[in-house]
């Protein structure tokens, strides 16, 4: 990838001349300072945020933590702060973290109107970084021409809803939900992010980013979504198309999509917009555009203004096999260049012939000579059912110029499928016998497995390989294990599994095996408000919940308290907690069963649900 350069630092003028004057009277203090928030209105107080109760709005924490370095802002209430005046801007690095307001369970509790701020000639301000290098997460922001604008380098935003409600269902919505600015230089919205909880950037009027600096890093996030990723929350409206995600003319990479270095995380998904899904202004922009997955936005997915982005490669075959795909073609890049084409699986191809890319399925490295270059990437992912339309992008590995605009589209053909190939398990390893028993064994190189059988009051090691009755515990807290089973027709599935202790099940006739969270669990939930520091702080941080990890394909289900996970190749959490059961996908799709709602949702990496018990 293409070294991110540093850009100069140009600061709006959004404080308010009060907070100002506070400001450059407040003395010099130590830095590293915790502002606790627990009023809800907008209003500034001189002398605020000291003794218990602090007595402190979000403004005022804002001017404390501007004259004292590397402070955070932690909330004690929840609720809508409606705004009469803007905020001040962040003038220092600061870190403003909302996910600590009391019922904070992976979606905001505390959301920032700036609907009645009287609009000047340059628009009202949500947030506003001048300072850089900060973190703002667990916000829903909403009712500004500019929800949250990014004129320092290297701010982090995560969690946030911007441009949707808190519920993430309705929309919120202001002008343009994020600007990073001249000087916002490789800036973080949503990539690394705690917990993989990105953005939800979604419901704005216009433009759900706007991204004018260099460097900026995009990933995790949703935009034009609501908060399930399934269901449309449009930016842009029909007569304000906009995009998705616009990229202006700063010429330092833009990174959009999944990984970048050591940083990680999944793409984003960007569907549902009213114009295109990522719109550059000059493809000189040198925009990295990997594995999202765009889709259903009215525009196109990818779309420049002018100049010449990497050519989209010309497919030419395509083929989905029962465990992976193939795809052949050719690409006329630049003579002695190297290129990644990326592949995705669409249900229909878009109106214009050239189509989107709803599910990334893998990429190849492409080597141009003379003339173009022809591949055939094997071992893709396989097809999803009902996607059998094939769309590519080619990308410099350089980054020397923007990732190509999606390919023509190309129908898959499906071959018959070959005799089901059952995996050998380790030398000596009894096989599994639908309904009665899985084959377990510990993953090499982890640590130890506990196995309890029915009948049994003790843990034992669990040995190499064994077959345990259905029926029997697993203690996987230490280790990994291996877990295969059977269908009624000799087709076997095997799983990964980690993290905690469960419970086997699988009823004869049946390939679906159910592994139910067991093991010690809170007596008690704590009730009333929180505190925020000293040792109750430590117990909260210490407080435990029953999980499990899963990593799989096949018939495979997590039960916990209050809902269900069925799986169709991915990465999970199953997660129980006093309040509900909590679901995270790290990679693919979870069916979640809501015990409480009586509901099914489709969960898509990097998303989560969280399914919560009905009070008491």
């Amino acid at each position: 990838m293409a070294l991110l350069r540093g850009g100069s630092i140009h600061i709006r003028k959004l404080i308010p001349l009060a907070a100002a004057c506070a400001l450059l009277a407040l003395p010099a203090t130590a830095s590293g300072a915790e502002y606790v928030v627990d009023r809800l209105d907008g209003q500034f107080f001189e002398g605020a945020c000291i003794g218990d109760p602090n007595d402190c709005s979000l403004p005022d924490a804002i001017v404390k933590a501007n004259g004292n370095p590397e402070s955070t802002i932690v909330f004690d209430v929840a609720g809508t702060i409606a705004l009469e005046n803007e905020l001040p801007s962040l003038q220092q690095p600061v870190t403003i973290d909302a996910t600590t307001a009391p019922g904070w369970e992976g979606a905001p509790v505390v959301a920032i109107d700036g609907s009645e701020i009287s609009n000047d000639f340059e628009g009202t301000v949500g947030i506003a970084d001048g300072a850089g290098e900060s973190m703002i997460e667990g916000l829903a922001i909403g009712g500004f021409s500019y929800g949250v604008v990014l004129v320092g380098e290297r701010t982090q935003l995560c969690a946030n809803h911007i441009g949707a409600d808190m519920t993430g269902e309705g929309a919120f919505p202001n002008e343009i939900g994020i600007e990073v600015a001249v000087g916002g230089d490789e800036s973080k919205i949503g990539m690394g992010c705690p917990g993989a909880f990105g953005n939800l950037i979604s419901g704005n009027s216009k433009y759900g980013i706007l991204d004018e600096a260099d460097g900026t890093l995009i990933a995790s996030n949703l935009i034009g979504t609501d908060g399930s990723g399934s269901g449309a929350l449009s930016n842009g409206t029909p007569s304000t198309p906009g995009a998705g995600v616009r990229l202006g003319f700063a010429s330092g990479g833009p990174y959009v999509g999944e990984g970048f270095e050591a940083t990680g995380g999944p793409g984003n998904t960007i569907a549902f917009n009213e114009g295109p899904g990522i719109f550059a202004a000059n493809a000189a922009t040198r925009a990295s555009i990997f594995a999202n997955s765009i889709h259903s936005n009215v525009g196109l997915g990818i779309e420049y203004g002018e100049g010449e982005p990497a050519p989209a490669p010309s497919l030419g075959s395509a083929e989905g096999l029962s465990g992976s795909s193939t795809v052949s073609g050719t690409l006329a890049g630049e003579p002695g260049k190297s290129y990644l084409v990326d592949f995705y699986a669409n249900e229909v191809c878009d109106p214009s012939g050239s189509g989107e890319g709803r599910t990334y399925i893998g990429t190849e490295g492409v080597a141009v000579g003379g003339g173009p270059a022809g591949f055939e990437a094997t071992g893709l992912d396989p097809l999803p059912a009902g996607q059998s339309v094939i769309t590519a992008t080619a990308s410099p590995e350089d980054s020397s110029t923007s990732t190509s605009v999606f390919s023509a589209c190309l129908g898959a053909t499906f071959p018959p499928p070959a005799p089901p190939v059952i995996p050998p398990l380790s030398s000596g390893t009894p096989p599994p016998v639908n309904g009665k028993s899985v084959a377990v064994e510990p993953v090499a190189g982890s640590g130890p497995i506990f196995v309890r059988v029915p009948g049994s009051k003790r843990f034992r090691r669990l040995r190499k390989g064994e077959a345990i009755p259905v029926g029997s515990i697993v203690n996987s807290r230490r280790g990994k294990v291996r877990l295969t089973s059977v269908d009624a027709n000799g087709v076997t599935q095997t799983g990964v599994f980690f993290g905690g202790v469960f419970q086997v099940a699988q009823r004869k006739g049946n390939g679906l095996v159910v592994l139910r969270l067991r093991g010690h669990f809170l007596r008690s939930c704590r009730s009333g408000k929180a505190r925020r520091s000293g040792a109750d702080s430590s117990r909260r941080k210490r407080r435990k919940a029953r999980r499990l990890w899963g990593s799989g394909k096949g018939k495979f289900r997590t039960k916990g308290n209050y809902g269900a996970a069925s799986v169709r190749g991915t990465v999970w959490l199953t997660e129980d907690r006093c309040k509900g059961t909590l679901f995270k996908v790290r990679k693919g799709t979870v069916d979640v069963r809501d015990f409480v709602k009586k509901k099914t949702i489709a969960v898509r990496a990097p998303r989560g649900y969280f399914v919560k018990r009905r009070p008491r």
